[in-house]
């Protein structure tokens, strides 16, 4: 039977950007609450963000809702490979530190799902198992019916399965695009002191040599390259297997010029202004914080969902995948409300699933004989729950690629680290989750 869908948002990313202390990364804890409440789902937060997560995020990080690991922990040596593979929802093997998120150097990553082949003689009888396709070169003999079989005359059978204690990843944030390029940027500046890199020289001329330490600067190519590292990130994101929701990202905000305009407009900070205006494209929902002084000069903490401005009238680049005229400008809390009220990534989905609702009923009338969504296979029989067998019939095979079904239970722990924290009980979609009270402070 097909699992029933329970998102349909998460082929795309959601972007918050803003000045610090605007609150980027306490709506961290409002989308892990909604992940945990919703669906009882664990958040993995990746961060490279020098400034750290506010008490909300790490109340959560504390009761195991939230696994954090802090990404430069790992080495500047590996910056490029660290970045590249936790935007695909690679995830460290063992955390020295759960509420720092600290690895060893070099710690190695693994994936959210690996492959595993299974080796079968030709009369179908399994022989061996490995995540290492090349291990089936080497003959291995049959012991009941006594063939030596290699990949070339057995049949190899590829199966994805979870990484154990994957199994209950339900979101994914990183914290944050500005501070990851800049480890990047860093990082190709190093190996150009070291002469690993060549090209125009810098803005520095050169390099400096202090001490046993050589620094280098940055150039042209440099930017260019964190630019297109940027959005290959936020794009392998999407494809991580599991989400119930989009992958979060948080960035800082820069005045740019846009290429095409020419005219000036705010957007997510990356290295770089030359493809400022770009970013929100490579995003489905790009949120701008921003603290607002009502007329009583107290601080209102909004998160705004449409393209708003300010006294300059330049436009901040924000945007939704809602049709046009159902989501508000922004949200905010109430002066009387407790914090993280509306000002609420939770509160953001829930209203994206109550405008999902409204277009589907203009699409039902619109649409009254639409042949809904497809099934089975194109060019083919249905697929079937019978289990396909090889050779004389005698070994079955399972039918490669089954996803494994994802389990009701309290959160495992992180690779390397025990104790599971509890079960939570679920709200319903329009409630406000209680997580979101747990702290005032902001960042």
């Amino acid at each position: 039977m097909t699992e029933e869908i329970k998102t349909v948002r998460s082929n795309s990313a959601t972007l918050i950007f803003g000045d610090t202390g605007t609150g980027k990364s306490s709506l961290i804890a409002t989308y892990a609450d909604y992940v945990w409440q919703k669906f009882g789902k664990i958040t993995l937060l990746f961060t490279t963000d020098g400034g750290g997560y506010p008490t909300n995020v790490e109340a959560l990080i504390h009761k195991g809702i939230i696994w954090v690991f802090k990404m430069r922990s790992r080495g500047l040596h590996y910056a490029f490979e660290t970045c590249t593979k936790v935007s695909e929802g690679f995830w460290p093997q063992e955390i020295v530190n759960p509420i720092t998120g600290e690895v060893a150097h070099g710690c190695k990553l693994l994936p959210m799902v690996q492959t595993q082949y299974t080796l079968f003689c030709p009369n179908g009888h399994q022989l061996k198992q490995s995540s290492d396709r090349n291990m089936f070169s080497t003959a291995t003999l049959c012991s009941q019916c006594k063939t030596n079989t290699t990949s070339r005359n057995g049949r190899v059978i590829a199966q994805s399965l979870r990484t154990p204690g994957m199994e209950m990843i339900g979101g994914a944030a990183f914290d944050g695009l500005t501070s990851m390029q800049a480890w990047i940027m860093t990082d190709m500046a190093k190996r150009t002191a070291h002469g690993d890199l060549k090209g125009e020289e810098t803005a520095l001329g050169g390099k400096i040599v202090s001490g046993d330490e050589t620094f280098g600067g940055s150039n042209r190519s440099h930017f260019g390259q964190a630019q297109l590292r940027a959005e290959d990130w936020i794009l392998n994101s999407t494809a991580i297997p599991g989400l119930v929701v989009p992958p979060l990202w948080t960035a800082l905000e820069q005045r740019a010029t846009d290429r095409d305009t020419k005219l000036p407009v705010y957007g997510p900070k990356i290295a770089g202004s030359a493809r400022t205006a770009d970013v929100p494209s490579w995003v489905g929902n790009c949120l701008g914080t921003r603290i607002y002084i009502t007329e009583k000069g107290e601080k209102e903490w909004r998160l705004y969902l449409t393209e708003y401005r300010e006294e300059d009238n330049v436009p901040h680049l924000c945007k939704t995948r809602a049709m046009p005229g159902i989501m508000p400008e922004f949200l905010a809390d109430d002066p009387e409300e407790p914090p993280f009220t509306k000002f609420n990534l939770g509160l953001f989905f829930d209203m994206l699933d109550e405008a999902l609702e409204k277009t589907m009923k203009i699409a039902d009338e619109r649409y009254k004989n639409a042949p809904g969504l497809p099934s089975g296979r194109i060019g083919g029989p249905p697929k079937t729950a019978q289990t396909p067998t090889v050779g004389n019939g005698k070994g079955a095979v399972p039918t490669a690629g089954a996803p494994v079904a994802s389990k009701k239970a309290a959160p495992a722990s992180p690779p390397g680290n025990p104790s599971p924290a509890k079960a939570a009980t679920r709200r319903p979609p329009s409630a406000v989750p209680a997580a979101r009270k747990v702290s005032s402070t902001r960042k």
